[in-house]
């Protein structure tokens, strides 16, 4: 876990793949060191961008765990802790899983764990039972287009933020 500042540049990561379609790892390695010696002031890894619809859990983790050690506490790191799996007992078993790779947030996909009937008072309860169900996991928000686009409004924002869990 790193102690920098959240400040600055967080670009989404890319996961480079071998020819028989499995992690690169020597070059997630080069690709977080290039990240870095461009300025980024963080990473998030296992995100859409980083092609998590194509890694399992595991393969997920993994990652996860390798960019932090990488990283070596330089600058904050997070990934997705979210997996859609229907259920927020289960989806907290999931950021709790992602928390212990030493990330420094595991991020909620909105769009996975609201229900798009869901209004915003029931989508403020749902974030808040999941960070109680979550522990102590640091946890972070994710406005994903995938599998749709759940935006939060600026008033259930802040009362998640002064909840003081995300």
């Amino acid at each position: 876990m790193s102690t920098c500042a959240w400040s600055g540049c967080f670009p989404v990561m890319l996961t480079p793949f071998t020819a028989a379609g499995e992690i690169d790892a020597p070059a997630v390695d080069m690709l977080v060191e290039w990240y870095l010696e461009h300025g980024a002031t963080g990473l998030f890894a296992c995100c859409q961008s980083s092609e998590i619809g194509q890694l399992g859990w595991d393969e997920r983790l993994g990652l996860a765990r390798q960019v932090v050690a990488r990283v070596a506490g330089r600058v904050p790191v997070v990934a997705t802790g979210t997996i859609g799996v229907g259920d927020l007992a289960g989806e907290a078993a999931c950021l709790r899983q992602m928390a212990a790779t030493g990330v420094d947030a595991a991020v909620v996909i909105t769009g996975q764990v609201v229900p798009r009937e869901a209004d915003d008072a029931q989508a403020e309860a749902l974030l808040l039972r999941l960070a109680e169900l979550a522990g102590d996991a640091p946890l972070g928000l994710y406005e994903c287009p995938r599998p749709y686009k759940r935006l939060l409004t600026a008033g259930t924002l802040g009362r998640l933020a002064a909840s003081g869990r995300w």
